[in-house]
């Protein structure tokens, strides 16, 4: 008979209220029989005096637990029978923590061992994530979060009656809160209640904007649910969702509704949640839930759509100080209904890169803990399910958030819910320190900010925000990820580089426009920047002053390990030029086919940007083999470094990517995938077992089960030995101060002695059409013609400037072309322009060096010169400026890392 457990060391609900702050682990797994687990507790701050511990079970079968001391700081842990277990530490000076630990009877069947032999769970599910946190950051994010309150007193979930009178001014007393609440209220009183809006006009209730929500409202008010039942789901959605809006303003001004609208909202929470009751009891077991029935019993599937997301629980827990005691009893009934013994992605699972990391781990889940913690300590509360919760969010800030702050599936689609970090918070967690989390907006954020800000539907910026996504719902251009920034501002109000980010995506408060309660992962977002409403610091200062001032502390270059993810720029001007490079080294996340990608902007704009997803895998600024780009099988970076004090530069490795596919297990073809994460990681996480998985052995990325199905093929078109891309950014110094560029070194050889085409491709931004571009030679010029379209205080580019780009290493044939690929999104077709660089060699071997140089109207191109003996060139600029460029090769390396030299000036 086999067993195993899944430990999730995190802290629950308990708050450590001194200044010793202690701290158990992560999630860990082990099995049974006999396993034991070792759990060290960490003191993160003050001390422990006379190492003094004391470990219990505050909740669980106490004699299933077998402690081999409870009172040192490092014990071993037995586990012999199944359930959900919470163990307690508490050192002397006051500290705290808690162990939630999952037990799984491996014995009856794949719901408790995924479909692993013990050996295999042995070897790679049982490390420590080894979790870091931001201890000078623990005291700041405690000093605004207060605890819950008792149960049964509202509201609790997001904030508590002690946080209203603060929560009050910062809405009145702000900028940026005066500008929510009056969104907030001015939506109410335009669609649902009608009364008079911020600007002074009256609405009655027969010119509401939106009278058919008026009129859903008004029938659920007077108790009748026919005109909510013959609506769309949407609407039923934006419904709900408006009455959760409308119990945040009465708990923080009820006297500036119309009068009537408390009991109006209070009945029509009550009609609905009777229906949504009805509904669930009918769509789920008749013999009810069991987390183990997860295809029966699943939120996402089953239950979010009939209890309108995160809306009804939150609803509730705004409204129910003004409700009867029976509209309580149907709320009560209902939320537990759709939470008790529920299962979502996320939960239950295996640490891994493939099974923790999906947009929908964290998305559901934070519904989920908003409508359990609702009834919390209530009638039908479920207190299994919020240990269940933050083990599974335990997990996500592990893979789906990576250490150094990047998201697993890029920010185009991922968000980390800082709200489930205020919910987490408040009851006693240190998520909210966590180092992956504050990276996040402190380095990831700033790495990929455009130099020159925002732009609001402008093409020349390169689309709509300020920050530079990819991966599946990427872009050039886009917002931030909902109320993530503006909770992480709340938590660290003096923090200066969050204090920009903040600055940067509210974009002039332009970001609020965006009102958007229908889009299902934007309804809460209001809400929550309501709650963590604050200005950003130095409004007097402008937005160009205070992104020089980030010179004193931010990094020029970073890189994100996991996703290979290069970012350099030459300074925090508005006119900086910027490269991104993404290699990509891990499998999945929505990844698309453009390994070793790249991205660029200068001069106030973009000039090469990131493919969209509406936007082909084949328009993507890489190299193309015989017309064919990479697969979406990792890429190794192998080097990152600095070349003096001017340069950085990333080498990447594409060969795998490039001459192999994955392909279904019944591929016959095909191979197992047997490499593993660390084989592609540039730093390894050695000590992070599952990093040594093989990939055909990675965990379903919903179900968490064994997969064995990732399978390689070998691609013959492209197949080649070696494909090592370099990018790098040459910066400008006090006597060269416009001498900044973009270099770009590819090398690739085929597997075999063969004529090989090959295409250096560049993507066209969305605002030039080919009447922007000119080839002369080796040189292909993309002018912008028409200045950029930024606005405030920010410094446009003028008309005129250019960015070239030179094929420097000659080569016989080579030649510029005009790329055209069709795409279509939405049943609409149009044309994604780029251009190209072809070349075609009969040995299959090429070695491309192309300068991207940015110029300024009116500014002269450098010159270049390839020297082959020294294989360097020179690049002049019209100023005097020479720098010397080297690639060597090193006895250890198979690659050319490049040597820049500032030489002369004259």
């Amino acid at each position: 008979m086999f067993y195993f457990v899944i430990l999730m060391l995190v802290c629950a609900p308990c708050v450590q209220s001194s200044d010793t702050v202690i701290y158990a682990g992560s999630s860990r797994t082990a099995f049974l029989p006999n396993a034991k687990l070792s759990i060290e507790a960490m003191v993160l701050n003050g001390s422990v005096p006379n190492n003094m511990w004391s470990w219990s079970v505050s909740h669980g079968d106490a004699q299933s637990v077998d402690f081999s001391s409870m009172i040192t700081q490092e014990i071993e842990v037995t586990f012999s029978s199944e359930g959900v277990y919470e163990l307690q530490v508490e050192s002397g000076g006051g500290g705290l923590s808690h162990v939630i630990v999952e037990v799984y009877d491996t014995t009856k069947g794949v719901t408790r061992n995924f479909g692993y032999n013990i050996s295999t769970l042995q070897r790679f599910f049982t490390s420590d994530a080894q979790h870091q946190f931001d201890v000078s950051a623990i005291q700041s994010f405690r000093s605004v979060l207060s605890p819950p309150p008792p149960p049964g007193v509202h509201p609790r979930v997001l904030f508590s009656p002690s946080d209203i009178p603060d929560m009050r001014q910062r809405l009145k007393g702000t900028v940026v809160g005066l500008k929510l609440y009056n969104i907030i209220r001015d939506r109410i009183v335009h669609q649902m209640t009608g009364g008079t809006d911020s600007t002074g006009r009256y609405y009655s209730k027969e010119n509401r904007t939106s009278q058919a929500m008026g009129i859903v409202f008004d029938g659920l008010a007077s108790g009748n649910i026919t005109a909510f039942n013959n609506t769309d789901g949407t609407t039923k959605n934006v419904c709900v969702g408006l009455i959760t809006y409308i119990g945040f303003v009465l708990q923080l001004f009820p006297d500036e509704l119309p009068s009537g609208t408390t009991q109006a909202a209070c009945i029509a929470l009550a009609t609905v949640a009777k229906k949504s009751g009805e509904d669930i009891k009918a769509q789920l077991p008749k013999t009810g839930c069991s987390r183990w029935q997860r295809y029966l019993c699943d939120y996402r599937e089953m239950v979010q759509g009939l209890i309108y997301r995160e809306f009804m629980g939150l609803a509730y827990d705004m409204l129910a100080p003004m409700m009867t005691p029976a509209q309580k009893g149907t709320l009560q009934a209902t939320l537990s209904l759709a939470t008790t013994e529920m299962w979502s992605i996320g939960m239950d699972s295996l640490r891994s890169l493939s099974s923790g990391t999906s947009n929908w781990v964290p998305t559901h889940m934070m519904h989920l803990m908003m409508n359990t913690l609702s009834i919390e300590g209530e009638p039908g509360y479920d207190a299994n399910l919020l240990p269940r919760l933050i083990a599974g969010y335990d997990r996500f800030l592990s893979a789906g958030l990576m250490p150094d702050g990047a998201t697993f599936e890029g920010m185009g689609k991922d968000s980390i819910w800082a709200q489930v970090l205020i919910v987490l918070g408040r009851r006693g967690s240190l998520f909210p320190a966590h180092s992956s989390v504050t990276s996040h907006a402190r380095k990831f954020y700033l790495a990929v900010a455009s130099p020159f800000g925002w732009t609001v539907g402008s093409d020349a910026g390169g689309g709509d925000g300020s920050f530079t996504w990819d991966e599946m719902d990427g872009g050039i251009q886009s917002s931030s990820k909902y109320a993530d920034i503006a909770t992480l501002k709340y938590f660290y109000s003096k923090d200066k580089t969050l204090d920009f980010i903040f600055r940067t995506e509210m974009a002039n408060l332009t970001r609020l426009h965006d009102f958007n309660i229908r889009f299902p992962y934007k309804g809460m977002e209001f809400l929550v920047r309501a709650i963590c409403a604050r200005d950003w610091m130095s409004p007097s200062d402008s937005w160009a002053e205070a992104q020089l001032a980030l010179a004193e502390e931010a990094n020029l270059t970073n890189f994100f390990n996991h996703r290979g993810l290069f970012s350099a720029r030459s300074d925090w001007s508005t006119n900086a030029v910027q490269v991104l490079f993404q290699p990509r080294s891990v499998v999945g996340g929505h990844s698309q086919l453009d390994r070793t990608k790249i991205g660029m902007n200068a001069l106030g704009r973009w000039w090469i940007p990131y493919r969209p997803i509406d936007q082909p895998a084949n328009i993507a600024s890489i190299v193309y083999v015989n017309g064919n780009g990479p697969s979406d099988l990792p890429t190794t970076v192998v080097a990152v470094y600095d070349s003096g004090d001017i340069s950085s530069f990333a080498v990447s490795d594409a060969a795998l990517a490039y001459s192999q596919a994955l392909t279904p297990s019944t591929n016959p073809s095909g191979e197992p995938a047997f490499f593993s994460e660390n084989e592609f990681l540039y730093e390894k996480n050695e000590n992070i077992l599952y990093s040594g998985l093989p990939y055909n052995l990675y965990p379903d990325w919903n179900s968490s089960m064994n997969t064995n199905t990732s399978v390689t093929k070998v691609n013959a078109t492209t197949n080649v030995s070696e494909a090592f891309r370099t990018v790098g950014l040459v910066r400008p110094s006090a006597t060269c101060d416009h001498m900044s560029y973009v270099v770009v070194v590819d090398h690739i050889a085929r597997a075999m002695d063969v004529q090989t085409s090959f295409t250096w491709r560049a993507m066209l931004p969305s605002d030039f059409t080919f009447d922007n571009v000119t080839f002369n030679g080796a040189d292909c010029y993309l002018i912008d013609s028409s200045g950029n379209k930024l606005d405030l205080d920010r410094t446009a580019s003028a008309n005129g400037t250019k960015l070239l780009l030179r094929q420097v290493k000659p080569y016989a044939g080579l030649a510029w072309s005009k790329a055209t690929v069709q795409t279509c999104h939405d049943d609409k077709c149009y044309p994604v322009l780029g251009v190209d660089a072809n070349v075609t060699v009969s040995g299959g071997t090429i070695d491309l060096v192309t300068l991207l140089f940015p110029l300024r109207d009116g500014e002269q191109a450098p010159k270049t010169n390839w020297d082959q003996s020294l294989n360097s060139m020179t690049v002049t600029s019209a100023s005097g400026c020479v720098d010397t460029l080297t690639l060597m090769k090193s006895a250890s390396e198979n690659f050319d890392r490049v040597s820049v030299k500032r030489s002369s000036f004259s």
